[in-house]
């Protein structure tokens, strides 16, 4: 119910991103974490999905109903330590062309907006460019890039292929 006042506030065409089937609009003027759950379990059986990483951070009511749903659930917290091999990865894919997001454009959006944070050690993770701009979303990249740590994470070393085609998010 607020999404005219936050699409004029953040100058992003939410609407059209709707109408078009990229992004999914909560009912009412909070979240409802019962919509978002069953769509998740929605969705988890039309892709056949099998596991999920997610930020433990304020996520665990979430992330134990989906568990009692039979989705393994794979904390991947948002430092160095858990996204630095699956953000190498993800880069890896975008560099040499082989990232298939089927022209999203909220995603297109998204990677516009995130910049990589390292350290003297080589690691990385995803940023905003200014954590106080409250429109420069990324949370579409760090989906992506939490979605490659799963993979390595719950699917047999040599399995994953990248060369044979395209990394598909």
């Amino acid at each position: 119910s607020t999404l005219r006042e936050v699409e004029r506030r953040d100058r992003v065409p939410y609407t059209r991103w709707i109408d078009a089937g990229h992004v999914t609009a909560t009912p009412g003027p909070s979240i409802v974490y019962s919509y978002i759950h069953d769509r998740i379990l929605a969705d988890a059986e039309r892709y056949r999905i099998s596991a999920i990483g997610y930020d433990p951070w304020n996520a665990k009511p979430t992330a134990d109903l989906l568990e009692d749903h039979g989705l393994l659930m794979v904390q991947m917290r948002q430092g160095v330590a858990s996204l630095t091999g699956p953000c190498k990865e993800f880069e890896k894919s975008v560099l040499a062309g082989t990232l298939d997001h089927q022209a999203d454009p909220v995603l297109e959006w998204m990677a516009e907006n995130v910049q990589i944070k390292s350290d003297e050690n080589g690691n990385i993770r995803p940023i905003k460019p200014d954590y106080n701009q409250s429109a420069k979303r990324i949370d579409g990249i760090i989906a992506a890039i939490m979605a490659v740590g799963v993979a390595h994470a719950t699917i047999p070393e040599g399995a994953i292929n990248y060369e044979a085609g395209s990394l598909f998010v």
